[in-house]
């Protein structure tokens, strides 16, 4: 079971993308990250693929606008 939940909201940062997921994995097992991409123009939506399929248990996403973001959240918490 996860303990904590972290939201990443991402937009054209596939330049920063791989430092933040690899930074807030380095913790326990308990974590799960959650990445919305919101229709970024760059590979930040081949990295979110990239990473849901190499940690498949921790690391989801979810492409809805970031303005549904609360509805998100509550919905997974």
């Amino acid at each position: 079971m996860k303990v904590l939940s972290i939201v990443v909201p991402c937009y054209n940062s596939a330049a920063y993308l791989e430092r933040c997921v690899n930074s807030l994995l380095l913790g326990e097992e308990k974590v799960e990250v959650i990445l919305i991409d919101d229709g970024s123009t760059d590979q930040t939506g081949e990295k979110v693929d990239y990473y849901m399929q190499r940690f498949p248990e921790r690391v989801k996403s979810d492409s809805s606008k970031l303005t549904a973001v609360t509805e998100q959240l509550l919905m997974r918490a």
